[in-house]
């Protein structure tokens, strides 16, 4: 998404003189005036030909890695109200936070207290809080078009990083299945049995086809 590509960026200090780098995984803050679509004032962020949906928060390390979080989806224009966003990665420790909002010229106001702590790396329990990541990519093996292929030879689906059900569930082998449609040909084609796994990291699907004519 080209929006996380700019917005309003937060490094964090120990000393006034902001020499000496600290790290947090906690932040939040206040926006207003913002999901209201297309305004022309001086502080237009981001990219993109829609309205105003979605704010993201890029957490970046002292080694400039970045972990990209959405936080929540804007369901109406806020117009001059002011909201708190805030956003905890407990997947490592940050030097800097950079919120970068979707939408087509969209003013980004943004003000009042601004909180940030830290919190044990990996601490936070799956399913506790609405932070969806920026949707993984997946890798398909064999991919698209491929040719020479056994007919009966396993396919892999490989994300970038672990996968739930869209009521943050685990995706198990029992239910996976009921996940996956696979068909001779096209979406047209007949059925085709199957029994699909997932591995222990939940990055690596299995589909093992068992009934191939």
């Amino acid at each position: 998404d080209e929006a996380v590509t700019e917005g309003v960026k937060f490094e964090f200090f120990l000393d006034n003189a902001m020499t000496t780098p600290t790290t947090i995984n906690a932040f939040g803050t206040f926006t207003y005036h913002w999901g209201t679509c297309c305004t022309t004032q001086d502080n237009p962020t981001p990219t993109g030909t829609a309205e105003g949906s979605t704010i993201y928060a890029i957490f970046t390390t002292a080694n400039g890695t970045s972990s990209i979080n959405q936080i929540g989806t804007i369901p109406s224009r806020i117009n001059a109200d002011v909201h708190f966003v805030a956003e905890i990665d407990d997947s490592d420790l940050f030097t800097s936070v950079t919120l970068a909002p979707n939408g087509d010229g969209e003013f980004f106001a943004m003000g009042g207290y601004l909180l940030f702590s830290t919190v044990e790396v990996g601490t936070v329990p799956a399913g506790s809080g609405w932070t969806p990541s920026i949707a993984p990519s997946v890798a398909f093996n064999p991919e698209n078009s491929a040719t020479g292929i056994g007919v009966g030879s396993n396919i892999t689906l490989t994300f970038s990083e672990a996968v739930r059900n869209t009521d943050d569930s685990d995706i198990t082998d029992s239910n996976v299945d009921a996940l996956i449609t696979l068909k001779k040909t096209n979406s047209s084609g007949a059925a085709i049995a199957f029994d699909a796994t997932i591995n222990s990291s939940k990055t690596v699907i299995t589909i093992n086809p068992t009934s191939i004519k």
